[in-house]
């Protein structure tokens, strides 16, 4: 062990420290013994940190580089577009090829779940870091392609199997594929609104309203709420009645123009 006057290396059982000549009394033995492991931890502790800063400077120095960036960039695009676009096309079609050409159930049953399967989805698309109107927009284009691809895709299926026509040929067949495709893009943007409330506190809206929606701004100031209630609170309140509607608008309009045909 070490003296704790002078620091130099002494044995385990000495009583006096050869080298300052302090003396060491068997009772402080324990105390040294604890302290000397406390040392021992403190510096295996320092190398751990050491080890991690190295690593973090490391990652650092790779996000910076632009190579390094632009594959970063490169993999979440395709991961996204993996997760919310392609996903869901398969699993419609899926769901079609059972539902229609296999089992012979009935077309409201393909429409339910066409309605199911985005909203579960775009419940899923809320990240952590990227919110507002921009991920909003992206949702809805994101909702939209999904409709297009899968109705499209559906088409396919049917003249593969039956020889119907790819592309309607009367405009009710063509309203009937948009509205079915409207509606599996509205079933996306509901998924995305809900989650959107349920895994935001309040305190959260009422901040980010604050800071970056001067629509929802300007609003409260021209039209008010009665009760004495102050700008951040009336920001809060129109900011979270408006993610209710969009869900309740959204909702609704993927149930109407999904299931009018079938009624």
């Amino acid at each position: 062990m070490r003296c704790p006057y002078c620091g130099e290396d002494i044995k385990d059982d000495a009583l006096l420290c050869k080298h300052c000549h302090q003396v060491l009394l068997s009772l402080n033995k324990p105390l040294l013994e604890q302290n000397q492991e406390l040392v021992t931890k403190i510096t295996e502790l320092q190398s751990d940190l050491a080890n991690v800063r190295a690593e973090y400077e490391h990652l650092q120095s790779n996000l910076h580089h632009p190579e390094a960036t632009q594959r970063v960039a490169y993999w979440s695009m395709i991961s996204y577009c993996a997760r919310f676009v392609v996903f869901p096309i398969l699993l419609l079609l899926l769901a079609h090829y059972l539902i229609i050409v296999k089992l012979y159930l009935k077309v409201m049953d393909l429409r339910l779940v066409s309605i199911l399967v985005p909203f579960l989805f775009g419940f899923g698309m809320l990240q952590q870091n990227r919110r507002g109107v921009g991920q909003a927009m992206i949702v809805g284009l994101v909702g939209c392609a999904v409709g297009v691809t899968a109705v499209a895709g559906m088409n396919l299926v049917m003249h593969w199997v039956y020889g119907d026509t790819i592309v309607p040929t009367r405009f009710r067949d063509w309203q009937e594929s948009a509205e079915f495709s409207l509606s599996i893009a509205l079933a996306t943007v509901a998924g995305y609104a809900l989650a959107s409330i349920l895994k935001r506190p309040a305190s959260a809206l009422g901040a980010r309203a604050s800071q970056n929606n001067a629509v929802t701004q300007w609003f409260a100031q021209k039209v008010g709420l009665p009760g004495g209630k102050t700008l951040s609170e009336q920001m809060d309140f129109l900011e979270r009645f408006a993610r209710v509607a969009t869900v309740a608008v959204s909702a609704a309009g993927s149930v109407y123009y999904g299931l009018r045909h079938v009624l």
